[in-house]
Protein backbone atom coordinates (compact mmCIF):
# COMPACT_ATOMS: atom_id res chain seq x y z
CA UNK A 1 0.00 0.00 0.00
CA UNK A 2 2.80 3.01 -1.45
CA UNK A 3 -0.20 5.46 -0.29
CA UNK A 4 -0.44 4.49 3.55
CA UNK A 5 3.64 4.14 3.33
CA UNK A 6 4.04 7.41 2.17
CA UNK A 7 1.59 8.83 5.23
CA UNK A 8 4.07 6.87 7.81
CA UNK A 9 7.04 8.23 6.28
CA UNK A 10 5.37 11.43 6.42
CA UNK A 11 4.09 11.28 9.89
CA UNK A 12 7.30 9.32 11.54
CA UNK A 13 4.27 7.05 13.28
CA UNK A 14 2.26 4.31 12.14
CA UNK A 15 -0.84 6.11 11.18
CA UNK A 16 -3.01 2.80 9.95
CA UNK A 17 -3.85 2.93 13.83
CA UNK A 18 -5.73 5.69 13.10
CA UNK A 19 -7.47 5.25 9.70
CA UNK A 20 -11.58 4.82 10.58
CA UNK A 21 -12.46 1.95 8.78
CA UNK A 22 -16.19 1.79 7.06
CA UNK A 23 -16.24 -2.39 6.05
CA UNK A 24 -18.89 -4.43 4.11
CA UNK A 25 -20.43 -4.77 6.66
CA UNK A 26 -21.36 -1.91 8.27
CA UNK A 27 -24.17 0.81 6.89
CA UNK A 28 -23.93 4.00 7.57
CA UNK A 29 -26.89 6.84 7.29
CA UNK A 30 -26.53 10.46 8.25
CA UNK A 31 -24.24 12.81 8.46
CA UNK A 32 -20.38 11.72 9.80
CA UNK A 33 -17.65 13.88 10.80
CA UNK A 34 -13.97 12.90 11.40
CA UNK A 35 -10.36 14.17 11.23
CA UNK A 36 -8.80 10.89 10.90
CA UNK A 37 -8.29 9.01 7.47
CA UNK A 38 -11.33 7.25 6.16
CA UNK A 39 -11.62 4.20 4.44
CA UNK A 40 -14.62 3.24 2.86
CA UNK A 41 -15.86 -0.65 1.57
CA UNK A 42 -19.54 -0.50 2.02
CA UNK A 43 -22.26 1.72 1.14
CA UNK A 44 -22.98 4.83 2.70
CA UNK A 45 -26.09 7.31 3.02
CA UNK A 46 -25.19 11.12 3.84
CA UNK A 47 -23.06 13.71 4.09
CA UNK A 48 -19.36 13.30 5.23
CA UNK A 49 -17.08 16.40 6.44
CA UNK A 50 -13.64 14.68 6.56
CA UNK A 51 -10.02 16.88 7.68
CA UNK A 52 -8.28 14.31 6.08
CA UNK A 53 -8.36 11.68 3.24
CA UNK A 54 -11.22 10.13 2.29
CA UNK A 55 -10.74 6.65 0.13
CA UNK A 56 -13.50 4.78 -2.03
CA UNK A 57 -13.10 1.22 -2.52
CA UNK A 58 -13.89 -0.66 -5.54
CA UNK A 59 -17.14 -1.84 -4.03
CA UNK A 60 -17.87 1.42 -1.72
CA UNK A 61 -21.16 3.66 -2.28
CA UNK A 62 -21.49 6.91 -1.40
CA UNK A 63 -25.16 9.04 -1.56
CA UNK A 64 -24.30 12.31 -0.53
CA UNK A 65 -21.93 14.77 -0.57
CA UNK A 66 -19.04 14.72 0.74
CA UNK A 67 -15.85 17.29 2.22
CA UNK A 68 -12.27 16.84 2.38
CA UNK A 69 -8.59 17.43 1.86
CA UNK A 70 -8.30 14.46 -0.41
CA UNK A 71 -10.30 12.19 -1.99
CA UNK A 72 -9.24 8.84 -4.18
CA UNK A 73 -12.04 6.93 -5.66
CA UNK A 74 -12.12 3.28 -6.63
CA UNK A 75 -16.18 3.12 -6.45
CA UNK A 76 -19.01 5.50 -6.68
CA UNK A 77 -19.80 9.10 -5.10
CA UNK A 78 -23.27 10.61 -6.02
CA UNK A 79 -23.34 14.21 -4.68
CA UNK A 80 -21.69 16.97 -4.67
CA UNK A 81 -17.59 17.30 -4.35
CA UNK A 82 -15.50 19.78 -2.32
CA UNK A 83 -11.46 18.99 -2.43
CA UNK A 84 -8.15 20.09 -2.54
CA UNK A 85 -7.43 16.99 -4.47
CA UNK A 86 -9.99 14.32 -6.19
CA UNK A 87 -8.70 11.09 -8.36
CA UNK A 88 -11.20 9.06 -9.80
CA UNK A 89 -9.87 6.33 -11.03
CA UNK A 90 -10.49 3.00 -13.78
CA UNK A 91 -14.37 1.91 -13.72
CA UNK A 92 -15.66 4.26 -10.87
CA UNK A 93 -17.85 7.01 -11.05
CA UNK A 94 -19.00 10.57 -9.81
CA UNK A 95 -22.53 12.06 -10.41
CA UNK A 96 -22.17 15.01 -8.87
CA UNK A 97 -20.59 19.04 -8.88
CA UNK A 98 -16.72 18.82 -8.18
CA UNK A 99 -15.86 21.97 -6.59
CA UNK A 100 -11.63 21.20 -6.57
CA UNK A 101 -8.11 22.47 -6.82
CA UNK A 102 -7.08 19.39 -9.11
CA UNK A 103 -9.15 17.05 -10.67
CA UNK A 104 -7.67 13.56 -11.86
CA UNK A 105 -10.30 11.13 -14.20
CA UNK A 106 -9.99 8.01 -15.86
CA UNK A 107 -12.93 6.96 -14.86
CA UNK A 108 -16.20 8.91 -15.25
CA UNK A 109 -17.50 12.38 -13.85
CA UNK A 110 -21.06 13.60 -14.56
CA UNK A 111 -21.38 16.80 -13.50
CA UNK A 112 -19.80 20.45 -13.73
CA UNK A 113 -16.23 20.62 -13.06
CA UNK A 114 -15.12 23.82 -11.46
CA UNK A 115 -11.16 23.72 -10.68
CA UNK A 116 -7.20 24.80 -10.99
CA UNK A 117 -6.21 21.86 -12.93
CA UNK A 118 -8.37 19.09 -14.49
CA UNK A 119 -6.46 16.30 -16.46
CA UNK A 120 -8.60 13.65 -18.04
CA UNK A 121 -6.62 10.21 -18.86
CA UNK A 122 -7.10 8.22 -21.55
CA UNK A 123 -10.38 6.31 -20.43
CA UNK A 124 -11.45 9.09 -18.64
CA UNK A 125 -15.00 10.53 -19.51
CA UNK A 126 -16.29 13.96 -18.33
CA UNK A 127 -19.63 14.63 -19.38
CA UNK A 128 -19.80 18.28 -17.84
CA UNK A 129 -19.01 22.28 -18.08
CA UNK A 130 -16.01 22.55 -17.04
CA UNK A 131 -14.06 25.72 -15.94
CA UNK A 132 -10.20 25.61 -15.02
CA UNK A 133 -7.08 27.15 -14.93
CA UNK A 134 -5.47 24.56 -16.98
CA UNK A 135 -6.63 21.29 -18.70
CA UNK A 136 -5.01 18.58 -20.16
CA UNK A 137 -7.07 15.50 -21.97
CA UNK A 138 -6.01 12.43 -22.95
CA UNK A 139 -9.68 11.19 -22.97
CA UNK A 140 -13.28 12.85 -23.26
CA UNK A 141 -14.84 16.16 -22.34
CA UNK A 142 -18.65 15.64 -23.24
CA UNK A 143 -19.96 19.09 -22.91
CA UNK A 144 -18.49 22.80 -23.03
CA UNK A 145 -14.81 23.67 -21.79
CA UNK A 146 -13.65 27.17 -20.42
CA UNK A 147 -9.54 26.67 -19.66
CA UNK A 148 -7.02 29.27 -19.55
CA UNK A 149 -4.44 26.86 -20.63
CA UNK A 150 -5.40 23.88 -22.64
CA UNK A 151 -3.07 20.65 -24.21
CA UNK A 152 -4.99 18.25 -26.35
CA UNK A 153 -3.24 15.13 -26.64
CA UNK A 154 -3.07 12.87 -29.15
CA UNK A 155 -6.53 10.69 -27.56
CA UNK A 156 -8.26 13.90 -26.17
CA UNK A 157 -11.76 14.27 -27.87
CA UNK A 158 -14.12 17.49 -26.48
CA UNK A 159 -17.78 17.13 -27.75
CA UNK A 160 -18.76 21.02 -27.21
CA UNK A 161 -17.21 24.29 -27.84
CA UNK A 162 -13.98 25.33 -26.38
CA UNK A 163 -12.76 28.56 -24.52
CA UNK A 164 -9.31 28.73 -24.15
CA UNK A 165 -6.45 31.66 -24.24
CA UNK A 166 -3.56 28.72 -24.63
CA UNK A 167 -3.61 25.97 -26.94
CA UNK A 168 -1.53 22.93 -27.38
CA UNK A 169 -2.65 20.44 -29.45
CA UNK A 170 -1.42 16.88 -30.72
CA UNK A 171 -3.87 15.33 -32.77
CA UNK A 172 -6.74 15.81 -30.42
CA UNK A 173 -10.07 16.57 -31.72
CA UNK A 174 -12.69 19.55 -30.88
CA UNK A 175 -16.09 19.06 -32.03
CA UNK A 176 -17.37 22.50 -31.73
CA UNK A 177 -15.92 26.30 -32.19
CA UNK A 178 -12.74 27.61 -30.36
CA UNK A 179 -12.51 31.07 -29.10
CA UNK A 180 -11.20 32.75 -26.80
CA UNK A 181 -11.81 32.29 -22.90
CA UNK A 182 -12.19 36.16 -22.59
CA UNK A 183 -15.48 35.27 -24.87
CA UNK A 184 -17.19 33.41 -22.02
CA UNK A 185 -15.61 35.28 -18.90
CA UNK A 186 -15.68 38.95 -18.42
CA UNK A 187 -13.01 41.60 -17.19
CA UNK A 188 -14.90 41.76 -13.65
CA UNK A 189 -15.78 38.12 -13.52
CA UNK A 190 -12.38 36.33 -13.75
CA UNK A 191 -12.67 32.65 -12.44
CA UNK A 192 -11.59 32.19 -9.17
CA UNK A 193 -8.78 29.33 -8.98
CA UNK A 194 -9.61 29.31 -4.46
CA UNK A 195 -11.39 25.62 -4.26
CA UNK A 196 -13.00 27.28 -1.29
CA UNK A 197 -15.33 29.12 -4.32
CA UNK A 198 -18.74 27.29 -4.75
CA UNK A 199 -18.68 25.07 -7.94
CA UNK A 200 -22.03 26.72 -8.57
CA UNK A 201 -20.34 30.54 -9.11
CA UNK A 202 -17.57 29.04 -10.80
CA UNK A 203 -19.56 27.77 -13.54
CA UNK A 204 -22.32 30.33 -13.62
CA UNK A 205 -21.57 31.80 -17.13
CA UNK A 206 -20.94 28.03 -18.59
CA UNK A 207 -23.73 27.12 -17.81
CA UNK A 208 -25.88 30.34 -19.20
CA UNK A 209 -23.93 29.50 -22.51
CA UNK A 210 -24.94 26.14 -22.33
CA UNK A 211 -28.98 26.66 -22.24
CA UNK A 212 -28.48 29.63 -24.72
CA UNK A 213 -26.62 27.35 -27.22
CA UNK A 214 -29.05 24.40 -26.98
CA UNK A 215 -31.81 26.93 -27.73
CA UNK A 216 -30.42 27.75 -30.95
CA UNK A 217 -29.24 24.90 -32.08
CA UNK A 218 -32.79 23.29 -31.51
CA UNK A 219 -34.49 26.23 -33.76
CA UNK A 220 -31.67 25.94 -36.56
CA UNK A 221 -32.63 22.35 -36.74
CA UNK A 222 -36.33 23.23 -36.18
CA UNK A 223 -35.69 26.44 -39.34
CA UNK A 224 -33.37 24.35 -41.20
CA UNK A 225 -35.60 25.07 -44.76
CA UNK A 226 -36.02 28.39 -43.93
CA UNK A 227 -32.95 30.76 -45.38
CA UNK A 228 -34.39 33.98 -43.91
CA UNK A 229 -34.61 32.57 -39.99
CA UNK A 230 -31.76 30.56 -40.84
CA UNK A 231 -29.41 33.42 -41.42
CA UNK A 232 -30.62 35.25 -38.42
CA UNK A 233 -29.74 32.68 -36.51
CA UNK A 234 -26.80 31.43 -37.31
CA UNK A 235 -25.48 35.65 -36.73
CA UNK A 236 -26.90 34.71 -33.03
CA UNK A 237 -24.95 31.54 -32.42
CA UNK A 238 -22.63 34.56 -30.66
CA UNK A 239 -23.98 34.70 -27.17
CA UNK A 240 -24.67 38.49 -25.85
CA UNK A 241 -27.51 39.58 -23.31
CA UNK A 242 -29.07 41.67 -26.76
CA UNK A 243 -29.31 38.20 -28.74
CA UNK A 244 -30.34 36.26 -25.47
CA UNK A 245 -33.46 39.24 -25.45
CA UNK A 246 -34.08 38.69 -29.18
CA UNK A 247 -34.15 34.20 -28.91
CA UNK A 248 -36.64 35.36 -26.12
CA UNK A 249 -38.77 37.34 -28.41
CA UNK A 250 -38.55 34.18 -31.31
CA UNK A 251 -39.39 31.63 -28.75
CA UNK A 252 -42.36 33.61 -27.81
CA UNK A 253 -43.14 34.13 -31.22
CA UNK A 254 -42.94 30.56 -31.96
CA UNK A 255 -45.21 29.59 -29.64
CA UNK A 256 -47.65 32.31 -30.10
CA UNK A 257 -47.80 30.79 -34.10
CA UNK A 258 -48.82 27.43 -32.63
CA UNK A 259 -52.42 29.06 -32.37
CA UNK A 260 -52.25 31.24 -34.94
CA UNK A 261 -50.83 29.43 -38.38
CA UNK A 262 -51.41 32.22 -40.83
CA UNK A 263 -49.39 35.07 -39.02
CA UNK A 264 -46.29 35.64 -39.89
CA UNK A 265 -43.17 35.95 -37.36
CA UNK A 266 -40.66 38.79 -37.75
CA UNK A 267 -37.23 37.85 -35.84
CA UNK A 268 -36.22 40.83 -36.74
CA UNK A 269 -39.37 43.45 -35.01
CA UNK A 270 -38.01 44.95 -32.24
Amino acid sequence: MAFFDLLIKKKKRNIRDEITYITKNIKITGKMISASPLFIDSKVEGDLKVNNTVILSKKAEVEGNIQAKNILVYGKIKGKVKTKNLEVYENAQVRGNLNVKKVYINGEVIGSIGGEGVFIDKKGVARSAIQAKKTAISGIIDGVLATDILELNHNGHVKGDVFVNKISKKHGKVEGSIEGYKDILSNDKKFSYDYEDSVEKMSKEVVVYMDYENKIIDLIKRNFENENVLQVLVKMLKYSEENDKKLNKIIQAIEYKKSHENEFIDVNAE
